[in-house]
């Protein structure tokens, strides 16, 4: 199976640069080219075709071999873009990133992060706040130790790379300024390798602080 966080980052690159181009295609290799990979790359051609067996991508034009495909588009009847939140009824297909949730109150709002974010040594968020760092705490909940049950539930599922990506999160949400390139590559990685329902509300607690954070 491809790496998890190559299919992350080919995922976000990919939709990132149809965003930016006015035919809403753009080429495989372009797509390789941002992000620093060679498109001969065989891992490269097992990451498309795993995205698009998925269908994260709508692929079409493969080159002879191993080639990339000369035309990558989000999938046709997407609805919505990437990194939201859905209340409610989900359309039938959607980009990469979102939770898909049923509504919270009985107007249908879902409140997170009332408590604000606090990041450091010992810090301290409000009720539904997060905080992150060496001895933080919060009255609505640890981000860190949130992320630590992800990782063992992923573990559980026999999904080593995501748990990986996870603990390196972790790590790096520790530390007194988070490198952001590395926050972005993790938080990819995980996104794309726990799809499964079981890890859903885990992964909208952690989504405010990686929002903030990016």
């Amino acid at each position: 199976m491809p790496d998890a966080e190559l299919c992350g980052v080919l995922t976000a690159e990919a939709h990132r640069l149809i965003e930016a181009s006015t035919s809403g295609c753009v080429d495989g290799v372009d797509v390789a080219h941002a992000i620093g990979r060679d498109p001969g790359n065989v891992d490269l051609y097992h990451a498309f075709r795993e995205l698009e067996r998925r269908g994260a991508l709508d692929l079409e034009g493969w080159r002879g071999g191993m080639g990339l495909p000369a035309f990558v588009r989000r999938p046709a009847g997407t609805s919505a873009g990437d990194d939201n939140t859905v209340i409610g009824t989900a359309p039938a297909r959607m980009g990469s990133g979102n939770t898909i949730i049923n509504a919270g109150d009985i107007v249908g709002n879902v409140i997170l992060n009332q408590g604000g974010t606090a990041i450091g040594r010992g810090a301290t968020a409000g009720p539904g706040g997060v905080a992150v760092g060496a001895n933080a705490n919060a009255a609505g909940y640890d981000v860190g130790r949130v992320l630590e049950e992800l990782a063992e539930k992923l573990r559980l599922a026999g999904e080593d790379d995501t748990a990986d990506a996870a603990a390196e999160l972790v790590n790096e949400l520790a530390l007194p300024e988070p490198d952001k390139g590395i926050v972005q590559r993790a938080w990819s990685a995980i996104k794309f390798g726990a799809t499964a329902h079981e890890f859903a509300g885990l992964l909208m607690q952690v989504e405010p602080l990686i929002r903030h954070l990016l």
